[in-house]
């Protein structure tokens, strides 16, 4: 039995299947509100960034200036610089605002209905 979820564990690897539950776990709130909630990471954005998309493989990926951005199905993480170091780590619910274009500038899979989402109209 041990040896059966070794190696599931080993074949599977070891992500998370939610982002928002691996950066809950992996760096400090700071605070949260409505579809939102901040984290702080100790490391600058790329470093955050590429920790984040190594473990929880984003739709897209989009920078923006100092800022990035990670599209999943449900959620959308902004990373940007935090002073005096570190980052900020944004966790928002896709519904909030990426239907309503407010990511649209970042281009595709960061779009309404775009092909990173699961909808018919955006295969």
């Amino acid at each position: 039995m041990i040896g059966a979820v070794c190696a599931a564990l080993l074949l599977g690897g070891c992500s998370e299947d939610e982002p928002r539950d691996f950066v809950g776990d992996l760096y400090d709130k700071t605070g949260s509100s409505a579809d939102t909630v901040n984290y702080h990471s100790d490391d600058p954005v790329d470093r955050t960034v590429s920790k984040i998309a190594a473990e929880v493989n984003p739709a897209a990926r989009a920078t923006d200036g100092a800022n990035q951005y990670l599209r999943y199905d449900d959620e959308v993480i902004i990373v940007s610089p935090a002073t005096p170091s570190g980052s900020n780590i944004v966790v928002e619910d896709v519904d909030a605002k990426l239907n309503n274009g407010a990511y649209s500038y970042l281009g595709p899979g960061f779009t309404p209905a775009s092909a990173a989402q699961d909808n018919e109209g955006g295969k």
